[in-house]
């Protein structure tokens, strides 16, 4: 097993993974025009200001846990045997990426697992075997920046003919899942505020 833990800080290194010093950028929360911190071979993401990620791979999978302090962000699933489908969510959008299939759901608060609304997104290869990366976010609103730098940034990947990959800055589909999470976050903020008078 393979654990690693980056943050913003110091140089750290942990089971022989090096993990470089990641400098902080400017206080806007699109990160869609800065470049990766994180890279795997089907994504690539940024880590969020003020932000940790820990990187496990207990099996044949990654998992990738972006923390801000006590606070789960968002994990991210890399692997042939995802999380079912949550079966009382609402698919909120679903069209087709360079990857493959992209399916947004939103959840009501129901469990100890999404104590608030819930953001899920699963991008589905058409290749049989290939990994299947599914993100989990339990929505809160203190937490809403952090999260709109992380959706910014987070990329596909695609290999390239002599080595290494591409990873499109700003690309279409990760400007509509962040147009959805926009969508969810105010419905979720005009619904505590309850009905208008």
């Amino acid at each position: 097993m393979r654990i690693a833990m980056i943050n913003k800080g110091p140089l750290i290194l942990l089971s022989g993974i090096a993990c470089a010093n990641v400098h902080a950028v400017s206080a806007s929360s699109d990160f869609s025009e800065y470049p990766c911190d994180i890279f795997t071979s089907a994504m690539c993401f940024r880590i969020p200001n003020g932000a940790i990620v820990n990187i496990s791979s207990p099996a044949d999978y990654y998992l990738y846990e972006v923390k801000m302090g006590n606070l789960n962000l968002v994990t991210v699933y890399k692997g042939r045997a995802p999380e079912s489908r949550p079966e009382k969510a609402t698919i909120v959008d679903s069209y087709n990426s360079d990857y493959g299939k992209v399916t947004i759901y939103a959840t009501k608060a129901m469990d100890d697992k999404c104590p608030n609304k819930c953001l899920d997104v699963y991008i589905d290869s058409p290749k049989v075997g290939d990994s299947t990366i599914h993100l989990h976010s339990v929505l809160d609103a203190k937490s809403r920046g952090s999260l709109v730098e992380f959706i910014s940034s987070f990329r596909l990947c695609q290999p390239l003919d002599d080595g290494g990959q591409r990873c499109k800055r700003n690309d279409v589909w990760s400007r509509n899942l962040l147009d959805v999470l926009h969508k969810i976050m105010e419905d979720q903020g005009a619904a505590a505020a309850g009905p208008r008078q």
